[in-house]
């Protein structure tokens, strides 16, 4: 119970120190966005290579399923690599998209659809979304990103499997 209770202040301080940040740079959530929209339409397309590019030098990735937990270019490139394997396209349309940051850091918060196809079906979720970005060599780069999809329809990759 002191976990949970402390996990929550930790993560109400941090909630608390963004909303300065939220409207501080007006270009950061196009900057931002740029990026991410340039990973999502790689995904549409399978551009594994184009994904790649967009992340940073040491990115984690987090999915819904158990296991689906990747740290580092490797994991994620054969994470993503498997997904693409199994896919015809993926695209996420944003309803509700929140952007903030200070420095070299900044983050991102959505709500989506995401639409999933699939060798033999197509499948639209809703889905959340929030990611982390780095400013490496005066370039943002996907960190950290977490998706979270409430369905079990999906195939899934677990770290290592």
């Amino acid at each position: 119970m002191k976990k949970m209770i402390l996990s929550m202040a930790v993560a109400l301080a941090f909630a608390l120190m963004a909303l300065p940040a939220l409207a501080s740079d007006k270009n950061l959530k196009s900057e931002v966005l740029a990026v991410w929209n340039k990973y999502n339409k790689c995904y549409e397309t399978g551009d594994l290579q184009g994904m790649m590019s967009t992340l940073s030098s040491d990115p984690v990735s987090i999915g819904t399923g158990p296991g689906e937990f990747w740290v580092g270019l490797k994991a994620n490139e054969e994470s993503l690599g498997k997904t693409l394997g199994d896919v015809k396209g993926v695209r996420m349309d944003f309803t509700k998209v929140e952007v903030g940051g200070k420095g070299d850091v900044a983050w991102m918060a959505a709500e989506c659809f995401a639409q999933v196809e699939l060798k033999d079906k197509v499948i639209r979720t809703p889905a959340r979304l929030s990611t982390v970005f780095l400013r490496e060599n005066g370039q943002w780069k996907i960190h950290q990103c977490h998706l979270s999809v409430p369905t079990a329809d999906l195939p899934y990759h677990p770290a290592g499997k």
